[in-house]
C-alpha cells in the first residue's frame, strides 16, 4: 500500500485539548450547581432552625406563664386559708401538721413547683410541703433582706438560687 496522498491532519490547539475544556466546563458547571444547592441547603436549615426556636420559646413561654400562674394562685389559697396564728409559735402541732399536709398535696398537683415554704416575719420556716424539712431560714437572703427594708405589695421573684437544682422564689 502506498501512503496516501492526502496532507496530514493539522491540529488546532483547540481540538488539542477540547477534551480538557469540556473537562473544566462541566467541572465548573457541577461546582456551580454544588454551591447553588449548598446555599439553598443552608438557608432552608436556618429557616427551620429559627422557626423552631421560635416554637419552642413560645411553648417554654407558655409553660412559665402557666406555672407562675398557678404559684399565684397557690400563695392566694394558703394566704386566704390558713390562720394568722399558722406563723406564730403558739399555732397547735395538729393544725401546722393538717397545713404543711395541705401544702403537699397542693404541690403535688403542679410538678413543675418543686415544694411550698411559708416563712414568717423574720424569715423561719413556718410551713412547708416537704414533710423532711424541718428547720430553715431566709433572712441572710437578698431578696427577703430587701423585703424587710421595703416591703410592697404583690408577688414577686428572686436572683435564681445557687441550689441543685437552680431554685427559683416567689414571694409575696
Amino acid at each position: 500500500m502506498q501512503p496516501s496522498s492526502l496532507p496530514p491532519r493539522v491540529c488546532s490547539p483547540f481540538r488539542k485539548h477540547a477534551h480538557l475544556m469540556y473537562f473544566l466546563l462541566l467541572a465548573a458547571l457541577t461546582l456551580v450547581l454544588l454551591s447553588f444547592f449548598l446555599f439553598v441547603s443552608y438557608r432552608q436549615t436556618e429557616q427551620t432552625v429559627t422557626i423552631s426556636s421560635a416554637n419552642e420559646a413560645h411553648v417554654l413561654a407558655s409553660q412559665l406563664d402557666a406555672a407562675l400562674r398557678r404559684i399565684r394562685a397557690a400563695t392566694e389559697l394558703v394566704a386566704h386559708n390558713l390562720p394568722l396564728e399558722a406563723l406564730s409559735e403558739r399555732f397547735p402541732s395538729p393544725a401546722i401538721t393538717r397545713a404543711n399536709n395541705q401544702l403537699q398535696a397542693l404541690g403535688n398537683s403542679f410538678p413543675e413547683i418543686r415544694g411550698h415554704r411559708y416563712y414568717d416575719a423574720a424569715g423561719r420556716l413556718a410551713l412547708t410541703s416537704d414533710p423532711a424539712m424541718t428547720e430553715d431560714s431566709i433572712a441572710d437572703q437578698p431578696f427577703f433582706q430587701q423585703m424587710q427594708k421595703q416591703p410592697r405589695q404583690g408577688l414577686f421573684f428572686s436572683e435564681t438560687l445557687s441550689t441543685t437544682p437552680l431554685t427559683l422564689v416567689a414571694y409575696q
